[in-house]
């Protein structure tokens, strides 16, 4: 999520403090610094009646979930209950992973009432019954573990031109309303910072990048936020393409791997250079935060936004977008580089088979293929000297 109106980006620290909060950036065209906290999975209203009467049961025994067996007699009328209640619990579980796959794809229209799923943790973004640390009129808003119906968010408009029951659009500025306790809204307590980048903290440094960082929680003010696509679920497929799901489609995020160098392509424009290079598997693997990030790349069509098109056999007017800086991969006077403008000269690519053998030019592309990455321009010539695979 994208907070428009303050440049920042929504961060969330699953491991540590588990809390979630706002980033300005000082150049916001810039890369973000730690895409994987920054993404979050949008997923559908998951249930937590059975979990909520669990939790209900062990605190009115003031028994720990962790325990409670040991602390029983088996033969004990409150074991059973607890026991029935626990495979209630793991039932609904099933029925909430079994949901999600079968409403992967659907459209999420305004008024509908979602979670968000942290990537990197694998957490919810929860209101919880707890004041705010910088707010104390707002409530706290946590990364929670298998989430609880504080975790429930209502999508509403920005702006007069989207009504309820309308699609929501990437780019779209969105309010999200906590559907559990009314009147409470996803904000940006912008009128106290928790730290800004010169100040000195025990255990907090924040990267060069950021400008600020500040507290999020639920209030009764709203901040308009914008969704952007990261990446689609796997299971998101055209219909032309559902009997092969590893299939590669348009808006699909992949890395470009170096079969004979043994290395990824990536790409660095924190000091505008826009410079690409391949880094090699090794040091890739070992690496985390802004190496991954420079290494994502996305694929795209060049009539349309690409989301659903099939690439197969030999496939020409390929546009392919660097995920961290939303710049393009473009060859200019020799040189492949990340550049702003989508120039049809420049930034138009083709994807051809290594190899057809066996499966003719209607092949389509999957993860692991070996391809050629041929500028439109420059047919001769594939960038980067071979043949690579896409991942």
């Amino acid at each position: 999520c994208l907070s428009l109106e303050h440049s920042g980006i929504l961060f969330g620290d699953g491991s540590i403090s588990h809390d979630l909060y706002l980033d300005t950036l000082l150049r916001p065209e810039k890369p973000v610094h730690n895409l994987p906290d920054g993404c979050f999975e949008l997923v559908h209203r998951y249930h937590y009646s059975a979990a909520k009467a669990y939790q209900k049961k062990l605190r009115s025994a003031h028994l720990d979930i962790q325990d409670w067996r040991t602390q029983l007699n088996p033969s004990n009328q409150l074991f059973h209950e607890l026991v029935e209640l626990e495979l209630r619990v793991l039932d609904e579980k099933e029925t909430n992973t079994t949901e999600g796959r079968r409403k992967l794809g659907y459209a999420v229209t305004y008024g509908a009432i979602v979670q968000f799923q942290h990537e990197a943790s694998h957490k919810f973004v929860t209101q919880t019954k707890n004041r705010a640390e910088q707010d104390r009129l707002a409530m706290q808003v946590s990364l929670i573990n298998s989430g609880t119906e504080g975790s429930w968010w209502k999508v509403l408009p920005a702006e007069k031109v989207r009504t309820e029951g309308e699609r929501v659009r990437y780019g779209d500025k969105v309010i999200l309303e906590n559907a559990k306790f009314g009147n409470s809204f996803l904000f940006v307590a912008l009128g106290n910072a928790l730290l800004f980048n010169n100040d000195a903290h025990p255990y907090i440094r924040l990267n060069p990048s950021v400008k600020a960082r500040y507290e999020v929680n639920a209030s009764a003010h709203t901040t308009a936020f914008q969704i952007r696509l990261i990446r689609k679920h796997q299971e998101n497929r055209c219909h032309d393409c559902r009997d092969s799901l590893s299939s590669l489609l348009g808006m699909d995020v992949v890395t470009i791997y170096h079969r004979e160098q043994d290395s990824v392509l990536c790409a660095d424009d924190a000091d505008g250079r826009g410079r690409v290079f391949w880094m090699p598997a090794l040091i890739w693997k070992q690496r985390s935060g802004m190496a991954i990030n420079g290494t994502m790349w996305r694929v795209l069509a060049e009539c349309v936004d690409g989301g659903g098109a099939c690439f197969e056999g030999d496939s020409p007017g390929v546009v392919i977008q660097h995920v961290a800086s939303g710049l393009y991969l473009a060859q200019v006077e020799g040189r492949v580089e990340l550049n702003p403008s989508l120039h049809r000269s420049k930034c138009l690519w083709s994807l051809r088979a290594h190899s057809t053998e066996g499966h003719g030019d209607s092949r389509r592309f999957a993860s692991g293929d070996i391809v050629w990455l041929r500028h439109e321009s420059r047919a001769s010539e594939p960038a980067g000297g071979g043949a690579s695979a896409v991942s």
